[in-house]
């Protein structure tokens, strides 16, 4: 994992979201700051737009 560049908690879930420059984001379990065994995944993507 490269290093982290953003970090989003849930309002009520012990849930953080982390995203890292090397287009990675993971899903921790914030009360003990472990990786979450939640077995949810995204695909992201994004694209330019010109207007």
């Amino acid at each position: 994992m490269d290093c982290i560049t953003c970090v989003c908690s849930h309002p009520d879930l012990p849930i953080l979201l982390t995203g890292s420059n090397d287009e990675t984001v993971r899903v921790w379990n914030s009360g003990i700051l472990l990786p979450s065994s939640l077995r949810v995944y995204w695909t992201l993507s994004t694209e330019k737009l010109q207007l």
